[in-house]
Parts: structure tokens; sequence; C-alpha cells
């Protein structure tokens, strides 16, 4: 019994290590998953052209 308390224990406390360092990855990446976004956001490529095209153009 007392075995299964100790594996039980030595388990919890690696969990109890090891969570910190994985939520701290996860969320670095959210980060930079984040940053990625917002960078192709303000640097998409503009599609307007310099040409105007007036309506009597397009009619005639």
């Amino acid at each position: 019994m007392s075995t299964i308390e100790l594996v039980i224990a030595i388990g919890l406390s690696l969990l109890a290590l090891a969570l910190p360092v994985v939520a701290g990855i996860i969320v670095i990446g959210f980060v930079i998953i984040a940053i990625q976004r917002i960078w192709s956001f303000f640097n998409k490529p503009s599609f307007q052209t310099n040409e105007t095209v007036s309506p009597s153009r397009e009619l005639g």
C-alpha cells in the first residue's frame, strides 16, 4: 500500500512541476500566433490602383 502511495506522490509532484512549463509553452505559442496574425493583417498588399474609371468612360 505504501508503494502505491509513493508512486502517486511522485507522479503528482512531477505533474505539479511539468504543468506550469507546459502551460507556459502553450501561452508562448498563442502569443506567437497572435503576433503573426496581427502582422499579416497590417501588412496586406493594397489592391487599390491609381487609375480611376469615370462613369462616362464606362458607358461609352
